[in-house]
């Protein structure tokens, strides 16, 4: 088994409260659901934009769930590589972000960055990861989002 919790100071009550991949946050009504479905066409369109449509688009799911601020944070990326089962990203944005839209797609960047250098070692928020920030900086992709 292989995964991997891409948060900042994440204490294991957190981790806890996920599960497996498979035991997710629900997704709740429908509502709900064609929320997350926007969430991830953002995903969608960022990667093609900023990531020139190299990051995975099968088996990830993008959704919003107020659970992510338990261990107090605004987002987290969740990966899992489980034998036979291939690798599953998911990215879980906190549901306060769902009324400022420059908020949540500077949040999904900063998730996308960690889904691009999830094979990385090293600091999470590191050198890699501020250079590809950097990176989005000179894309223009934080322009008219603060």
């Amino acid at each position: 088994m292989n995964a991997v919790w891409l948060a900042v100071g994440l204490p294991a009550a957190a981790a806890q409260h996920w599960g497996p991949f498979t035991e997710g946050p629900a997704l709740g009504g429908s509502k709900q659901a064609a929320d997350d479905d926007e969430l991830f066409c953002a995903y969608r369109e960022f990667n093609r934009q900023y990531f020139a449509g190299k990051l995975p688009e099968a088996n990830v799911v993008v959704q919003w769930d107020a659970a992510v601020e338990l261990g107090g944070n605004v987002a987290l990326t969740w990966i899992t590589n489980y034998e036979g089962e291939g690798e599953k990203i998911a990215i879980s944005i906190s549901t306060r972000m769902q009324g400022c839209e420059p908020c949540a797609s500077m949040t999904l960047l900063h998730e996308m960055v960690h889904v691009k250098l999830r094979k990385c070692d090293g600091d999470q928020h590191g050198k890699a990861f501020q250079r590809e920030m950097r990176r989005l900086v000179r894309l223009k992709a934080f322009d008219r989002r603060w």
